[in-house]
């Protein structure tokens, strides 16, 4: 437990010295720049985000990102990145998570470098007016299939039925 609290401090601290660390902008910057993609930049639980990034450097290039809640990991992926330090995966949203704003981080480890970009959760999309929310494999839309092929049968047996008390009674 002590190494979490000990973490979330070091997080916490890096955050706080980030504006600090802009301050001096003339100065020139040894950080590498490592740029951020996250893709979508809000989403319902349970959905995927697409996270990557490129110049991670040299060294393990070990990878690690994360949704984070007041620097809180919520869930988190590793990866390794290639040999020009371009990297990607999948980050899960948690089913459970509340809705609200949270933060992606990505950490290259082998540069103690890391970014961070804005994540939203938000509810599940409704369906659009007039759509009845039919989809591919939605209940909506299988019940109005097997609607239709029993309609289709009814109409079937109906005219067969018809046909023959006809031929019975010539």
């Amino acid at each position: 437990m002590p190494r979490r609290y000990l973490l979330v401090v070091a997080m916490l601290g890096a955050v706080v010295a980030m504006p600090v660390a802009s301050v001096g902008a003339d100065e020139p910057d040894d950080t590498p720049d490592m740029p951020l993609s996250v893709t979508p930049d809000e989403g319902p639980p349970g959905s995927e985000i697409s996270v990557s990034g490129t110049r991670c450097g040299i060294g393990t290039r070990d990878v690690e990102a994360s949704i984070t809640d007041l620097g809180t990991p919520l869930a988190s992926t590793t990866t390794v990145a290639d040999g020009d330090g371009n990297w990607s995966l999948v980050l899960d949203v948690p089913a459970s998570i509340p809705l609200g704003e949270y933060t992606i981080v990505a950490d290259c480890a082998s540069q103690g470098v890391y970014r961070t970009q804005r994540f939203v959760v938000t509810e599940e999309a409704q369906p659009e007016p007039g759509t009845l929310g039919i989809g591919e494999n939605s209940p909506t839309n299988i019940a109005l299939i097997t609607l239709a092929v029993l309609g289709a049968l009814l109409i079937v047996g109906g005219v067969a039925l018809i046909l023959r008390t006809r031929r019975t009674r010539s």
